[in-house]
């Protein structure tokens, strides 16, 4: 009987954080129809709207290494529910923002958890066989492709006949069930590797990768050759260097 119960908890954890993943894809995707909209009923031009694009990838591509690292020392289970509850302000606060700044801060914060699929697969890899292991990696990447697929469609759906906050606003409701889900269900932390923390390195690679992002998503309106990109690429590419030099020692 308790095998049977510690079967079903298993299958319950790798739905949540199926789940989870899924819905992280959907709130990614899920601004580019409403994108003018938000452009109207803020006022702004088109330049600051795409902002709440920029930010997304830049803090995601940034967050994603640093926190999956942070996992190892810190406990996985700390981390993944601190990056839902990160999510879950950044949802809230996206339903209720008075004005594109705050959006694009809530956008930030939902960002930062994009470590989730990491976090997710090291946790179910400490639970599962080899062959279930698999499977549950399959899951959560077509969770990921599903939700960002239904984040385009339905978001400009639901914009045409009701308000784009009605997304956010359910997403934290989802988000909320969710991260109950991920406390009751996921197993305490045992205690991670106690290595220490590398900050220059991790302060070398957000370097590195903000200031390449920042090129590539901007570059469009800047100029392709404007000082300011190449400044950018210039920074970002040497930053890589160094972080690889530093890291290698």
């Amino acid at each position: 009987m308790t095998g049977d119960r510690a079967a079903l908890r298993r299958r319950a954890l790798m739905l949540t954080l199926v789940l989870m993943n899924g819905l992280y894809a959907f709130n990614q995707m899920l601004v580019v129809p409403i994108l003018p909209t938000i452009e109207r009923e803020f006022d702004e031009s088109t330049a600051r709207v795409t902002l709440i694009l920029s930010v997304f990838l830049i803090v995601s591509c940034v967050a994603t290494p640093i926190v999956g690292r942070l996992s190892d020392p810190f406990g996985r289970r700390r981390l993944l529910l601190g990056a839902l509850v990160a999510f879950l302000v950044g949802s809230l606060l996206a339903a209720v923002a008075p004005n594109l700044w705050v959006l694009v801060i809530a956008r930030a914060l939902q960002a930062s958890s994009g470590a989730l699929a990491p976090l997710a697969i090291g946790l179910l890899r400490d639970l599962l066989p080899r062959e279930t292991m698999h499977r549950a990696i399959g899951a959560i990447m077509s969770a990921s492709m599903i939700g960002s697929g239904l984040g385009a469609a339905i978001s400009g759906l639901v914009a045409d006949f009701l308000d784009w906050r009605l997304l956010f606003g359910i997403s934290s409701i989802a988000i909320g069930v969710l991260l109950a889900a991920a406390w009751r269900l996921t197993p305490r932390d045992l205690g991670g590797t106690r290595t220490p923390v590398d900050v220059r390195g991790a302060l070398l690679l957000s370097l590195a990768l903000v200031a390449v992002l920042v090129a590539l998503t901007e570059g469009a309106h800047w100029g392709w050759s404007s000082p300011a990109v190449l400044a950018l690429v210039a920074v970002g590419l040497t930053g890589f260097a160094v972080w690889q030099a530093h890291e290698r020692r």
